[in-house]
């Protein structure tokens, strides 16, 4: 049974509209999820700036110590110095911006408390024995060889926390890309199916109402 004008006209319209309203749901879905992983990536990238800001004051506590034993001068202690008073606040904004992740803020606390063992059970007793007179046993191998260890364990911590974060800022940009596809493909099907539908309505115009009167107009 063929459908008229009107019937045909109201069918299309309304596949339209169920089309047009299902891609709008879509792409606003997709661009809900783009805009949270895009939060998440620059979450992750921001979250590096601070591990490695970090890092970077524990290396100055490791060679401000080492030239002040090589040197006996306190001059050389003030990158030492510097570094002891930044990292407490690196120390928490690392674990501010890892609160989202149970596994990367445990990382962050493990090396938190590892600098701090550092600085309190290592660097600060071998100051005082340095100062006091005994330079030569805070100079000794055995106590440079403990002070090493502790900060290669401490970047091996790093390490493990940056690499984390590097495989999500991955993910993340992979997600994005995905969704950004998404929205793509939806906007471009609403697109098509509206042109189809417009050719549908034309073709059923013409077939239903311009052939019948130039048929009538040759009669």
């Amino acid at each position: 049974m063929r459908m008229g004008l009107t019937q045909l006209t109201v069918v299309v319209a309304a596949a339209l509209g169920a089309v047009t309203i299902g891609s709008i749901g879509v792409t606003t879905a997709a661009e809900l999820s783009l805009r949270h992983v895009v939060q998440q990536e620059t979450r992750s990238l921001r979250t590096l700036v601070v591990a490695n800001t970090f890092e970077k004051s524990v290396l100055d506590l490791e060679t401000g110590l080492r030239g002040y034993l090589l040197t006996a001068q306190p001059r050389f202690l003030q990158p030492y110095r510097q570094a002891l008073a930044a990292y407490p606040g690196q120390a928490r904004r690392l674990k501010a911006m890892t609160a989202g992740s149970p596994a990367q803020r445990a990382r962050a606390a493990a090396i938190t408390s590892a600098v701090g063992g550092y600085v309190r059970n290592y660097t600060r007793p071998l100051i005082r024995e340095a100062r006091t007179g005994h330079l030569a046993a805070a100079r000794s191998p055995r106590a440079t060889a403990a002070g090493k260890a502790q900060v290669d364990a401490i970047r091996a911590r790093f390490a493990a926390l940056t690499q984390a974060d590097v495989r999500a800022a991955a993910a993340n940009a992979r997600s994005a890309h995905r969704l950004r596809s998404l929205v793509l493909v939806a906007g471009i099907g609403s697109m098509v199916l509206g042109t189809a539908a417009f050719v549908a309505i034309a073709f059923a115009v013409r077939r239903t109402v311009a052939i019948p009167l130039r048929r009538l107009a040759g009669a």
